[in-house]
């Protein structure tokens, strides 16, 4: 059988899956937590390179100016 994901949004919604779990309709299983996902992880990869090393030089660029803004 297809297993899905159902996100509860009400607590009648228990009683009501207990009910079809006792009828033979479907199966509940355990409650899972969702896994907080490093952002690192998460976005890796996603900007094209060069994308990437041009967001890296205009961030250094404007660190560089920030540490001489007083300068």
């Amino acid at each position: 059988m297809e297993k899905i994901i159902v996100e509860i949004t009400d607590k009648r919604a228990y009683k009501i899956l207990r009910e079809l779990e006792e009828l033979k309709i479907l199966k509940v299983g355990k409650k899972t937590k969702d896994k907080k996902q490093r952002l690192s992880k998460k976005y890796a990869g996603i900007l094209p390179s060069k994308l990437a090393e041009d967001m890296s030089r205009d961030i250094e660029n404007s660190r560089k100016e920030w540490e001489n803004r007083d300068s």
